[in-house]
């Protein structure tokens, strides 16, 4: 009861009122009457990025079936000084708002009108972005659940997030054409010009990493380059995260790291369906930033070098199958795919060496998010990488990116 009181104390604005407004949305009735409700913490602080997820239980009359339960999650912003920051510069909750309220279903209704139907995320009752809080079904109660970070996406895992991506980015290349006003918040303006804190979360990746691995055998002369990457570097980011004027553009995720991609899996533990969540970072740009991510980010052992270019040929035959079902135009070859994978630039190779320490790490607040943002590049371990089991990925991953130039300027 202690802990319930003080979700109440925290977010009194979550009254009965409120619940039963979700209720009736989730219900598609006003005659549902709510009789009880509790509410409390999903999960320990820290596990989920600068948010506190509330899940809600609610008791109500139904008037054709009689007493019912239903499972809402509250995903709420942690709005500390730093994040605060953060989301005023690169509009955060603007951009997820706009993504669960306008944009995923009109994608999911545009590919409704071609015969392809299901979710790609759980369903937004409602959000309010003075509060900056987002409504959604609960998906545990639905048996979705994460992947082992430690342990990876295996091929099947991979391809079921894959074929959802290539729906995403279909969908979305469609409605830039037809209805680019939906899109406001994410082709309004390139939220990372002129921001020092994103500046400073890819220049201290880069130093965290030189650090790390500047006494690794074989490894000097890549800690001394990403030790020494120009400020005018830094300064450019913006550049890489705007549209192609002859290129294929989608509206991205932003932020394909395994952690985001919840499964429901058959009695054998094959994954049979998929749900993408947290749509914050989401960008008007080439899809393969979601691509890379996912591909090197959140991979297991098993899937090698090979296993990533039959994944990515994979992913364009899906593509193509949408986006022609949908009449686009200019359908991109899979040239156009695989080289926009294997040109991506320093700063999304950063992100992927960011991940995969994530996904090693034991615990630390707000997902690392803060913590890599304030560190003062000194020569002290930020603890991303200390997990063995990280160091032959982190290795295998910097051979592949400096062996492609990615570190050079």
């Amino acid at each position: 009861m202690g802990e319930e009181c003080k979700v109440f104390e925290l977010f009194p604005w979550i009254t009965s009122s409120f619940v039963q407004n979700l209720i009736e949305k989730s219900e598609q009735s006003k005659h549902a009457i709510l009789k009880s409700f509790t509410a409390k913490k999903c999960f320990n602080d820290g596990e989920n990025f600068s948010s506190y997820m509330i899940g809600l239980k609610a008791i109500f009359e139904s008037e054709l079936h009689g007493e019912k339960s239903c499972d809402f999650l509250l995903k709420i912003a942690i709005q500390t000084e730093d994040y605060a920051k953060i989301c005023a510069e690169s509009l955060l909750y603007e951009r997820e708002i706009e993504a669960y309220t306008k944009v995923l279903p009109a994608v999911e209704k545009l590919l409704e009108s071609v015969g392809e139907f299901g979710q790609i995320a759980p369903r937004c009752y409602t959000a309010d972005i003075e509060r900056k809080m987002i409504a959604f079904e609960d998906l545990r109660n639905q048996q979705f659940k994460g992947v082992n970070s430690v342990d990876g996406l295996n091929m099947d895992h991979m391809k079921l997030a894959l074929l959802t991506l290539a729906k995403w980015h279909a969908g979305t290349a469609s409605l830039l054409i037809e209805n680019i006003e939906l899109f406001e918040w994410y082709t309004k303006r390139n939220v990372y010009k002129n921001s020092p804190s994103i500046q400073s979360f890819f220049r201290n990746i880069a130093q965290t990493v030189s650090n790390e691995i500047k006494h690794w055998p074989g490894y000097e002369n890549i800690s001394e380059k990403l030790g020494n990457i120009p400020q005018e570097a830094f300064d450019n980011i913006h550049k890489s995260y705007e549209p192609q004027d002859d290129g294929f553009n989608v509206i991205t995720h932003g932020d394909m790291f395994m952690n985001n991609l919840l499964y429901r899996h058959d009695q054998n533990g094959k994954p049979i369906d998929i749900r993408f969540v947290d749509f914050a970072i989401g960008k008007h740009v080439s899809p393969s930033i979601d691509l890379v991510c996912l591909l090197y980010g959140s991979s297991d052992s098993s899937i090698k070098q090979d296993d990533r270019e039959h994944l990515i040929q994979y992913y364009h035959s899906e593509l193509v199958k949408y986006l022609k079902l949908l009449k686009f135009s200019k359908i991109p070859t899979l040239f156009d795919i695989q080289s926009a994978c294997f040109r991506i630039d320093f700063y999304n190779a950063l992100i992927i060496l960011f991940i995969v320490g994530l996904r090693h790490i034991n615990k630390f607040h707000d997902g690392g998010f803060i913590d890599v943002l304030n560190n003062n590049n000194n020569d002290n371990s930020s603890g991303l990488y200390t997990n063995p089991a990280c160091i032959g990925q982190l290795k295998n991953l910097l051979d592949i990116f400096d062996r492609r130039g990615y570190f050079d300027f």
